[in-house]
């Protein structure tokens, strides 16, 4: 006679499902919070940063801001590549008239799908800004 045991291992803890950044940030954010940095992922290290404006991220790669007191866009290209959020602004040298390119470089992190740190990679006074979305 044979006999068979079966053994079912479940596993109890829980896997965050994996954001896709590309999907993530489509929309309009605007700045809540600026500072130096840090640890801590909330406003209570941050200062509290009236917006001038908002951005607005496009499936294109397009990066839309709309300035609030001047009624008006401006636009550079975005992209992600490993944990950095890149900004590329092409732009022509008032003195030389050559073709520039300007990048800014980010970590980033999805705290939830309406906030949005990002922390400087190049010099910056504020390191540490947080947006919420608002569309």
């Amino acid at each position: 006679m044979l006999t068979c045991a079966t053994a079912f291992l479940i596993s109890c803890s829980k896997e965050e499902p994996k954001i896709d950044p590309r999907k993530a940030i489509l929309g309009k954010w605007e700045i809540t919070h600026v500072g130096g940095g840090g640890d801590k992922l909330d406003e209570s290290s941050l200062i509290p940063y009236e917006a001038n404006g908002y951005q607005e991220y496009l499936a294109d790669s397009v990066t839309l801001y709309y300035n609030y007191n001047e009624n008006r866009f401006s636009y550079e290209k975005y992209w992600f590549t490993d944990s950095l959020l890149i900004f590329s602004l092409a732009f022509v040298d008032d003195i030389t008239y050559e073709d520039k390119e300007s990048r800014s470089i980010f970590k980033y992190d999805f705290i939830d799908s309406n906030k949005l740190r990002l922390e400087a990679q190049n010099t910056s006074i504020f390191r540490t800004s947080l947006y919420k979305r608002i569309d």
